[in-house]
């Protein structure tokens, strides 16, 4: 998830998009999303 999130930050507009797909799915597997990049 810290991967991903940090991919937000990214200068390339397909790699933020990717991350923030990835993201979504990962809380659609698991809603508990605990981590300290996400709170």
């Amino acid at each position: 998830m810290c991967a991903l999130i940090y991919a937000l930050n990214d200068t390339d507009e397909r790699v933020r998009a990717q991350a923030a797909n990835e993201i979504g799915d990962e809380l659609r597997k698991n809603s508990c999303c605990c981590s300290q990049e996400v709170v």
